[in-house]
């Protein structure tokens, strides 16, 4: 694994262990910033959809920093079909900047400047992937 990808990785596992599941943080930053998002999730009252979007996120990362496998492929049709609910793709690429600064946030002292440099690199690979 590349220096990138090792930071990635240790940034993911520092918010797992000091946070857990970060899905509700997320959401909530990302509301914050962007409140008419949340309407797009009105009949998400249990929350699942932004579940599985946080984790099909941490299987792109996975994948991203591992194989890539399937990373590109999937951003391209996920990026389509938000297309298909009004989500255009600076917003779409916005989420990712939410997830970002959300982990930078829960870390705090121990967020790193090789971990900024390492998600801002892939952040761009993501927004290329259209």
């Amino acid at each position: 694994m590349s220096s990138q990808g090792e930071n990635i990785s240790k940034s993911l596992e520092l918010v797992a262990e000091l946070h857990g599941d970060p899905t509700e943080r997320i959401y909530g930053a990302l509301f914050g910033a962007r409140p008419e998002l949340e309407e797009l999730f009105i009949l998400d009252v249990d929350s699942g959809v932004r579940g599985s979007m946080v984790q099909y996120l941490f299987d792109c990362i996975d994948d991203y920093v591992g194989d890539q496998n399937f990373v590109a492929n999937f951003m391209i049709s996920t990026r389509s079909q938000h297309d298909g609910y009004g989500v255009p793709d600076d917003l779409f690429d916005e989420f990712f900047v939410v997830v970002r600064d959300t982990f930078k946030s829960i870390l705090g002292a121990r967020w790193t400047d090789d971990m900024n440099a390492a998600w801002d690199a892939m952040l761009d690979d993501f927004a290329k992937m259209a």
